[in-house]
């Protein structure tokens, strides 16, 4: 919106009456950006990287441990409190990809855990080009569907575990330039994640699951060959029931479980 079309003050905020102004000394200047970084909003995981290597496991625990805290404080209701702690518990299985587990142990060093990792101990190694969008929380979230869709609050904590990070919600979409490789050129592709593509066996934090195929024909509209809904329609229906600012803020009380823990986590390995 053009500054100079009016319904700003600069005393009261947004006011939506008309521009009256007549002299261009008195527009309000638009804001200029000082720094931007291109890709912040697709790409960036900066909560991967501490001072020193952590498991899955180990993070799993300190961000289960976080949300507990969170809701005994808040006195979250009983009937939101089990799928919380669930989701806190999957949000981050999609870590166990094997090209994202290699590029966490290329700059993990050499005392790094052997288990699954959640952390490296900081930035070095990358993504395959075609994998630059890679949102591990998309995989959790498909994981987590893969085994418990049809359960109580399936939906609710696929949701949540989706959205931890604030890239994915209420729709599945690739991006402008993600493009499959040429011998998968076929498949479809969202955030990094191709359908077909595998999680290894993997126990963490009280959790077993079996190799995992993910799965992204709920990024299709309508209903899979399984007669399964689509993730856009789930999402939608949630959100009627719930309402946005419910579901809003039950997504931030596990994002702020996970900022917690790993700042802690931070803070021990410095």
């Amino acid at each position: 919106l053009d500054h100079r079309a009016g319904g700003y003050d600069v005393e009261l905020g947004w006011t939506g009456e008309v521009a009256t102004l007549k002299k261009e000394s008195e527009w309000t200047a638009p804001l200029a950006v000082s720094s931007h970084r291109k890709e912040d909003s697709t790409q960036r995981d900066l909560l991967s990287y501490t001072g020193k290597p952590l498991s899955l496991t180990d993070h799993t625990n300190d961000v289960v441990a976080e949300t507990k805290a969170i809701l005994d404080a808040l006195g979250i209701s009983t009937k939101w409190s089990p799928p919380l702690l669930t989701a806190a518990q999957w949000h981050d299985v999609g870590k166990s990809f094997k090209e994202f587990q290699e590029m966490l142990r290329s700059a993990a060093g050499e005392d790094a855990p052997a288990d699954v990792l959640a952390k490296s101990g900081g930035k070095g190694g990358s993504m395959p080009r075609w994998r630059k969008h890679f949102r591990h929380e998309l995989a959790s979230a498909l994981a987590w569907l893969t085994h418990h869709d049809g359960t109580e609050h399936a939906d609710l904590i696929a949701y949540v575990i989706a959205a931890h990070h604030g890239k994915v919600r209420l729709s599945i979409r690739s991006l402008p330039e993600e493009q499959p490789p040429p011998d998968r050129a076929t498949d479809l592709m969202a955030r990094g994640v191709i359908d077909g593509d595998e999680l290894p066996e993997v126990s963490w934090s009280g959790v077993s699951m079996p190799k995992t195929v993910l799965g992204l024909q709920l990024m299709r509209m309508g209903c899979d060959e399984k007669g399964r809904t689509s993730w856009l329609a789930r999402m939608i229906a949630l959100r009627d029931e719930m309402g946005p600012f419910a579901l809003a803020y039950l997504e931030t009380l596990l994002r702020a479980a996970d900022m917690r823990a790993s700042a802690a986590e931070a803070y021990r390995t410095a």
